[in-house]
């Protein structure tokens, strides 16, 4: 594999790092909040110079194609055209600098980057702006103007909803210093003083040769439709291990009892509701795949796909008892015992019982 004739650099230009290269990768997810869950998968990655892109062999490109429709927005003509677009619009000019571009390629017609990330770099080699790129598994992409200092790190305000399980709030702390022979990323989410979510990548330089390329595509086959089932995968095993409910927490029924009658309470009554909410939920479950359409119409298919989520994660867990309801009924007598209510259930409901 070789790389293809490039037009004479600008005099003074400095070129940067070789490129192109591969990067065989670890890929590791940390959430700490509502509740402690890691995955880690293996693959790898391109760094590539976005002038002189790689040039494959026949037999080999479709396991390697960068096209710009995957990238800002998909109406540039070339990704340099749409990267340069972005930073002209926020008063950044490279003046023909380098750029280094790191992300997954579109294998057998498929691609999805969760983040790209982008080395910019004036035309005599020093480091301008860091551009990350971050895609969804909705469609929808934000892209970040980052400033890094002598160490790669740089902070954002999240702009972009990327998960269920966090709102858009919060900060990026990244730190994204250039590759060379190994690959060291590191973003995490900042939400006040709490660091719920870490994201890392660690990979090690590798040739962009024919024989390198073909070894990594064998050995993880499919790479970025990987990506996107994994993420997909993880997200319904944590709506299944109720997050959907966050801010829950299951307490046995007997310890609410016994906290209610040490707060001075007296317990009438107490009805366990999971079994109904087994059948409510499955009722509108059911309601929403038959007007899936209309939903979608009314709140958006992100939103949409959530809810579908919700109601099969939060319904499973009913059914097996790891989720529940219950109904209790409390007051608080007077000191000289008396509670202002009818005795039994039955003059709780009779009309003109109560009082």
């Amino acid at each position: 594999m070789t790389s293809p004739t490039a037009a004479p650099a600008a005099p003074g230009t400095v070129v940067r790092t070789p490129a192109p290269a591969l990067y065989a990768c670890v890929v590791s997810h940390t959430r700490t909040a509502p509740m402690h869950h890691a995955l880690r998968h293996r693959t790898y990655l391109w760094l590539i110079d976005l002038d002189r892109p790689p040039r494959l062999p026949a037999a080999l490109r479709p396991l390697a194609r960068f096209d710009p429709r995957d990238h800002f927005g998909g109406t540039a003509p070339s990704l340099r055209a749409g990267l340069e677009r972005f930073l002209t619009s926020r008063g950044v000019e490279l003046d023909g600098g380098q750029v280094l571009m790191l992300a997954h390629a579109r294998v057998l017609g498929h691609v999805f980057n969760p983040l790209t990330l982008y080395w910019c770099h004036d035309r005599h080699g020093a480091q301008v702006c860091v551009v990350a790129e971050v895609h969804n598994t909705y469609g929808e992409r934000h892209c970040y103007l980052l400033r890094t200092d002598a160490q790669g790190r740089a902070a954002a305000t999240k702009e972009l909803y990327v998960s269920p399980f966090f709102p858009v709030d919060g900060a990026y702390r990244m730190r994204l210093p250039e590759p060379a022979g190994r690959l060291d990323l590191t973003v995490q989410l900042r939400r006040g003083d709490t660091t719920p979510f870490t994201a890392t990548v660690r990979g090690t330089r590798r040739p962009a040769t024919a024989r390198q390329l073909l070894t990594a595509a064998l050995r993880h086959p499919w790479s970025t439709a990987a990506v996107s089932a994994a993420i997909r995968r993880h997200g319904i095993r944590l709506f299944l291990r109720r997050l959907p409910a966050p801010d829950m927490h299951m307490r046995p029924l007997g310890e609410t009892v016994c906290l209610l009658e040490a707060a001075g309470l007296e317990v009438r009554s107490v009805e366990s509701l999971r079994e109904h909410y087994v059948r409510t939920i499955a009722a509108w479950h059911q309601t929403l795949e038959s007007r899936w359409a209309q939903f979608v119409a009314l709140a958006g298919e992100p939103t949409a796909r959530v809810w579908r989520l919700y109601l099969a994660g939060s319904g499973l867990a009913f059914r097996e008892r790891r989720m529940g309801v219950d109904q209790i009924l409390a007051v608080r007598p007077t000191p000289e015992g008396e509670a202002a209510m009818p005795p039994t259930p039955y003059d709780w409901y009779v009309p003109g019982g109560w009082g």
